[in-house]
């Protein structure tokens, strides 16, 4: 069976017209599963699969032992198998290395964003006069979705915070260094009070310009030390119980710093045009 199998991929002639392979893909898959840039969850993992079958696309397929970089399609993801279905590769020493390894990293784009994942267990079927390759699931996809809400850098340090954290209650103080109508960025200058990704900071303030004061709670979704043995640190998380009048005003401080944003933008154009 297998030599059958052989035999068919050396009549598949290479093809020239190959994607490149995604610049921002993961060369290093071994990070741990919860990065954000990773769609480890089976369901949707599975969604982001089918996604990808259901308009084909063609995906780069980088295999152990060759320098050469191969093409492929995914044609179908099995569900209830917990299978996916790929196209033969677009060349037939390729094809055969895939069957020796038994295994492949694939790279495509999926809305303008990478999406890089591996296949181990890699075996070939054959029905009738079709030859397809059959692997399992993924455990894990690399996609590092973009934001819906672009956060936007705010001018000065005057926009002050304050939370308090949900398990001590303690009271934490910084300033607001980014803004999104999703969430924000702070800094803190205090390292008395331990922060950790997943912790919930409540009754948060934000006195916004003009004298409005706008509260939520905040989802620490990523920390960090702005210098290593520097006390400054910074912590990102989304918004959750904003209330109505709190989102309007909100919106519509972005949307002036936003106009602001612009404005500089086209003076910085203006300027350089007429150098």
């Amino acid at each position: 069976m297998l030599h059958k199998i052989r035999q068919f991929f050396s009549f598949r002639k290479a093809s020239d017209d190959a994607p490149e392979i995604a610049e921002d893909s993961e060369q290093n898959l071994d990070y741990p599963l919860e990065n954000p840039n990773f769609v480890s969850q089976r369901a949707k993992v599975i969604k982001l699969l089918q996604q990808l079958a259901n308009a084909p696309h063609r995906c780069t397929a980088t295999l152990e032992d060759a320098d050469e970089i191969f093409t492929t399609t995914l044609l179908d993801v099995r569900e209830n198998d917990g299978a996916l279905i790929l196209d033969t590769l677009n060349s037939s020493f390729g094809n055969n290395l895939l069957l020796t390894h038994k295994s492949a990293k694939l790279s495509t784009y999926l809305n303008k964003v990478p999406v890089t994942f591996t296949l181990d267990q890699v075996s070939a079927v054959q029905q009738d006069a079709s030859v397809y390759f059959k692997a399992p699931l993924p455990t894990r996809v690399y996609y590092p979705q973009r934001r819906s809400s672009p956060r936007i850098n705010v001018p000065t340090a005057n926009l002050g915070f304050q939370g308090m954290l949900s398990d001590t209650g303690m009271t934490v103080g910084g300033y607001v260094s980014d803004l999104s109508r999703q969430g924000l960025a702070v800094y803190f200058n205090d390292e008395r009070h331990t922060i950790h990704r997943g912790d919930r900071l409540e009754h948060c303030l934000i006195d916004l310009p003009g004298g409005q004061q706008i509260s939520f709670d905040v989802s620490v979704r990523f920390l960090k030390r702005q210098n290593p043995g520097s006390p400054k640190k910074q912590i990102g998380g989304l918004f959750e119980n904003m209330a109505v009048q709190s989102q309007n005003a909100l919106e519509r401080y972005i949307c002036a710093l936003e106009r602001e944003q612009i404005r500089k933008q086209r003076n910085s154009a203006f300027a350089l045009s007429g150098l």
